[in-house]
This record gives structure tokens, sequence and C-alpha cells, in this order.
């Protein structure tokens, strides 16, 4: 059987980690999470931009390539 002692530190440890995730959520910006997901989507977009236009000159290299050499 527990003591009551035991019992004690369960109950308080448990209260300050439910009070500093309290804190913790308090403390996140919502606009700092929009902005930050925006930022992603832009970057994925970007790169995805990039990687076309990438392919793009790879395939205009090849039909050059093909056409003089």
């Amino acid at each position: 059987m527990l003591s009551s002692y035991t019992i004690f530190l369960c109950i308080r440890t448990s209260q300050q980690k439910i009070a500093q995730y309290g804190a913790l959520k308090s403390q996140i910006n919502p606009h700092f999470l929009a902005n930050a997901l925006v930022i992603k989507r832009v970057y994925s977009i970007l790169l995805s931009f990039i990687g076309t236009c990438v392919g793009k000159c790879y395939m205009y290299i090849d039909f050059v390539q093909g056409i003089f050499f």
C-alpha cells in the first residue's frame, strides 16, 4: 500500500506538470503559428517552382544537344 506521502508527491508532481503545460500553452502566439505555417507553404511552393524550372532547363539542354551534337 502506498504511503500518504507518496500519494501526495504524485498529486503534486501532476499538478506541477499541468501548470507547466498551461504556462507553455499560453506563451504560444496564434499569429506566430499562422505565420510559420504560411512561410512553410510559400517555401514548399518556391521549391516546387525551382524544381520545375530546373527540369525544363535540362529538357531544353537535352533538346539542343540532340540538334547540334
